[in-house]
This record gives structure tokens, sequence and C-alpha cells, in this order.
């Protein structure tokens, strides 16, 4: 569900550091710079289509994602701030019910632009629910695999594989947990696109399967 649930990227504590080998990640992030008229890309999932419309300001340095099910009814509003040295969460608003909750960021970390195969991006964050219980998600993102290769419309892309850790936890309001999970999603983003394909598996074996089908956009020649 979560963009950067497919997101940073989604789906991103918040430190890297190592003395290995530099992985240059910008290259392979959405081309945001580009934005500056929203963007649309569409997701194929198990549950239907997911459009992500996306937009840049570059005054602000705000990059904005509104991720859409198929029901046409916002899931996720995201705003995170585009920096030398990587992207950051500033703000995390999740859509159920037609009620806006608007979440608390622990850590928020998308991604670096450098780092090494060891180094961890972590985002955090706590949002309320209709019933009154907390919600608790964190993601920890690591590189798995660099020199991949993904095909998107005709067009083999070079690519970057991310292996992101997710832990998910409701507890009620006096802390009791009543649900609790941790996944796996292998999410790739290929050069000059962003995400094209993410592949969560669960600790029962099972998997989803999410992968971009169209991009949109007054002119997506920046994007080859």
């Amino acid at each position: 569900m979560f963009k950067y649930l497919l997101v940073c990227g989604l789906v991103f504590l918040g430190s890297c550091s190592s003395d290995k080998k530099i992985i240059e990640t910008k290259e392979y992030y959405f081309p945001y710079e580009n934005f500056a008229n929203s963007v649309i890309y569409t997701y194929h999932t198990p549950d239907g289509n997911q459009v992500w419309q996306m937009h840049f300001d570059p005054k602000s340095r705000i990059f904005t994602s509104d991720i859409i099910l198929s029901s046409e009814k916002s899931s996720e509003v995201t705003n995170e701030i585009m920096s030398d040295d990587g992207t950051r969460f500033v703000e995390y608003t999740v859509v159920k019910h037609d009620v806006f909750y608007e979440a608390s960021l622990v850590d928020k970390d998308v991604l670096k632009w450098k780092m090494t195969m060891d180094d961890v991006c972590v985002w955090k964050i706590v949002i309320p629910n209709e019933h009154g219980d907390i919600e608790t998600i964190k993601k920890s993102r690591q590189i798995k695999s660099v020199g991949e290769t993904y095909s998107f419309d005709g067009i083999d892309y070079d690519a970057i594989v991310f292996k992101d850790d997710y832990e998910q936890t409701i507890r009620d309001n006096n802390y009791n947990k009543l649900f609790s999970r941790d996944f796996v999603q292998y999410t790739t983003y290929a050069k000059g696109i962003g995400i094209v394909r993410s592949l969560r598996v669960f600790e029962n074996g099972d998997e989803y399967e999410t992968y971009l089908i169209d991009i949109d956009s007054s002119d997506n020649k920046h994007l080859r």
C-alpha cells in the first residue's frame, strides 16, 4: 500500500555511513526536476491499477506524490524535501475511508544520493486510524544489487534494486498490541524513470507484485 509502499519509495535512522565504494543513486530516483507540470505514473497491482500523480515545486524544492487507488480515492499523499544529499519526508498523509490522517514523522530519510552496500536509510511514521488506534510503520532500505537491466516500453534501462524491510504494528490507546507483521519488499528503480517494479514477500510466502505500465506527461521524452 505504501508508496515509498512501492514508494522510498512509497519507499527511508536516517544515517548512512561507510568507507566502502560509494554508489550514486540520484539518477535512478524519479526525475522530479522535470515534474514542474504534473506527471502521472500508472502501476499494475493484483488489486487493480494504482495511479501516482507527482509534482515538483522548484521554489520550495518540495516533491509531492498523490497515490490514487483504482477507486479514484487517494490512499497516500507525501511531500518530500529534495536536497543535495538526498530526499526526506516533510509530510505524510494517509487516507482511510475518506478521512485524512497526518502521520507523525519519527525518521524521515527516503533516500540518500550516495550510499554503500552496507548503508541503511530509514523512515518511520506513526498514524492514528479510524478506530482510535495507533499504527507504526518503519521501512529500512539497503541496496541489494546494482548493474541490473529493466525493460519498459520496449527499452532497456540501467536499474538498481533495493531491499526494503518493513515493520508494521498497531496498538490501542493502552499500548496493547493488536496487530504486527514484518515483510520484505524488493524495489527496482530504472535510471531516468524511478520506481518500475516492487515485489513484496510476506512471512507466509505470499507475494505481491507491482509494476509500471504507463507514464503520462505533456512531454515524457525526458524520462527516456
